[in-house]
């Protein structure tokens, strides 16, 4: 289930699904890579020039303290001239046992 967004004097942006749920709404949608899920895309005019990237940090301690950990490593990697930076967060609703925040775990804008 990927997603992606990139700018080139607009924001192009898609998201692919592989497993909707049934009755999951479908607007402006095709379908997905290999005949799979739905593919949504869009293109966006800029009306900025920064991607703000929010994530909420785990609720529970080792997640937490996993998270940072993961972190550091991208911070020392990116100081050492790497390109690209990836983080692993568990996704925290309530079928991973975790009380949903009052707000979007991840949120991108620009």
């Amino acid at each position: 289930m990927p997603g992606g967004f990139t700018g080139n004097t607009s924001v192009n942006w898609y998201v692919d699904i592989d497993d909707a749920r049934d009755g999951a709404t479908k607007i402006n949608s095709k379908p997905g890579s290999q005949g799979r899920g739905m593919r949504h895309e869009g293109t966006e005019a800029n009306n900025g020039a920064n991607f703000v990237i929010r994530i909420n940090h785990p609720q529970r301690d080792n997640e937490r303290a996993a998270f940072i950990e993961r972190l550091q490593k991208q911070l020392d990697d990116a100081r050492a001239g790497s390109r690209q930076t990836t983080l692993t967060i568990a996704v925290e609703d309530v079928q991973h046992g975790y009380t949903p925040p009052p707000t979007d775990q991840i949120t991108i804008d620009w």
